[in-house]
């Protein structure tokens, strides 16, 4: 049961003189299959005594990790995901184009993830009672889920201008979330995608948010690594970009005089 709570095992079969399937509904779609082997092992049991098929079930079905009260199925926490997601995405966007500097733009972004983090928590903790926890830790993890998607972004922006604003969606949208394992563990994801995929914000804080919640003894240390990464990152983008925006020689322009008058160059 340990290795369960740990979030080490998916689930578990308990032999003796009463059989029990411990799941985990927190994992996800992954516990139906953990589930329904309650089934087939109910039947050799039944063979082997002579119950017949219709008898009493002589299997329990113990889930060690279930979903909260308010939020039975999970719903709510997997929808959660996506605003989280969209949070990061929408705010790097909106600060890259309204906001103009390195410095402005790296506290914009500490600003918004802090902001996102209590309301994303507040709603789905106090409010939809759908993730369970410590309510600042559960702040802390979307706060840096949030800002582990939009610093990249502002970095992009910094180094490469304008185009940078398409990257973010690209990569975190298109390619990160499908393999983030949001629905289901990382583990039982093709190959080795799912491996891959905690390696990128999207499967970095589903990880954590789920853990968190559900797995309170799980190491959620590789995690908050990966998150605090990809927010490092984004600033020494966002730093570079600056400098080199910075040191690059004015752009001439014709005046009216017919003669050139250097521009000082603008900080992406």
């Amino acid at each position: 049961m340990a290795g369960i709570e740990s979030r080490d095992y998916m689930g578990g079969i308990v032999l003796g003189a009463q059989p029990e399937v411990l799941t985990a509904s927190a994992n996800g779609a992954v516990n139906e299959v953990v589930a329904q082997l309650a089934t087939p092992l109910e039947s050799a049991l039944a063979q082997q005594s002579g119950v017949p098929p219709g008898g009493e079930p002589t299997v329990t079905l113990t889930d060690v990790a279930p979903f909260s009260d308010e939020d039975p199925n999970g719903a709510l926490l997997n929808s959660a995901f996506f605003p989280m997601l969209f949070g990061g995405i929408i705010g790097g966007v909106l600060i890259s184009t309204v906001i103009v500097g390195a410095r402005r733009r790296i506290l914009a972004v500490t600003t918004y993830a802090i902001v996102g983090g209590i309301v994303l928590a507040s709603i789905l903790q106090l409010w939809f009672g759908s993730i369970q926890g410590n309510y600042l830790l559960n702040v802390g993890a979307f706060a840096v889920a949030i800002a582990a998607i939009a610093a990249p972004m502002i970095g992009c922006v910094a180094l490469i201008g304008r185009a940078g604003t398409a990257i973010g969606p690209v990569v975190m949208m298109l390619f990160a979330n499908p393999i983030s394992g949001s629905a289901l563990p990382s583990q039982f994801l093709p190959g080795a995608w799912g491996e891959i995929g905690q390696w990128f914000p999207p499967g970095a804080s589903a990880t954590l948010v789920r853990e968190l919640s559900y797995f309170p003894q799980a190491d959620t240390t590789s995690s908050w690594l990966v998150l605090a990464g990809w927010i490092v990152g984004g600033v020494i983008l966002t730093a570079v970009g600056h400098r080199r925006s910075v040191s690059a020689p004015p752009k001439p322009t014709a005046s009216d005089d017919g003669y050139t008058k250097p521009v000082p160059a603008l900080s992406s």
